[in-house]
């Protein structure tokens, strides 16, 4: 049974993410997030407060979307240099599903749907990129955002990949991944392996 953070004597889910961190880039993107999400009422942040210069070290690996009212789909507004160096194209202004293939955007956007529509803060570790000819090693954390003026919800991301493998078989046989929600609004950290196809 899950308890509110805080009723049971468990850790907040997000000290128990926190746990499961590797990069420094990482963790001061969650920290920066954190601090804006402790001054909000319902824990979710305006992307208005978000501070470039906090998380300086982390920006080549930052990406900022939004959420389309009625269709759901989720547009790139901001994506730093080591993000769009993994396509053959900017990635400004593109929706997720413009850029990832189609027989992956389904595992793909529903683990990104999970952060700003539960709200939840996600954690996936390990292989990155599976689709990719030359898939990545590293960790991507999502962390939900909103825009009150225009009543629009979002998210912070941040991708950053330590490494590439040779290929999508070396991929498979060295590494897994595992995906990790923390929800806002209550409940214990979720783990399970996100599957790579």
């Amino acid at each position: 049974m899950n308890h509110p953070a805080g009723q049971s004597g468990e850790a907040h889910p997000l000290d128990a993410l926190s746990g499961f961190i590797r990069f420094p880039e990482t963790s001061l993107v969650l920290s920066h997030w954190r601090e804006l999400s402790e001054q909000s009422e319902d824990r979710v942040p305006e992307r208005r407060h978000v501070d470039p210069i906090s998380m300086i070290d982390a920006l080549p690996f930052i990406f900022i979307m939004e959420v389309e009212p009625g269709t759901g789909r989720m547009k790139y507004r901001l994506a730093g240099e080591r993000i769009n160096a993994r396509y053959d194209h900017g990635i400004i202004g593109k929706y997720l599903d413009e850029i990832t293939p189609s027989d992956t955007i389904a595992r793909v956007q529903a683990y990104f749907d999970i952060c700003p529509n539960r709200p939840a803060a996600v954690l996936l570790s390990g292989i990155l990129y599976s689709e990719k000819e030359r898939p990545g090693y590293g960790e991507r954390l999502l962390l939900p955002l909103k825009d009150e003026k225009s009543g629009t919800k979002g998210l912070l991301g941040l991708t950053l990949q330590s490494s590439l493998f040779p290929d999508s078989y070396a991929a498979e046989e060295q590494g897994e991944r595992m995906l990790r929600i923390a929800p806002l609004n209550g409940g214990r950290l979720e783990e399970r392996k996100a599957p790579l196809r």
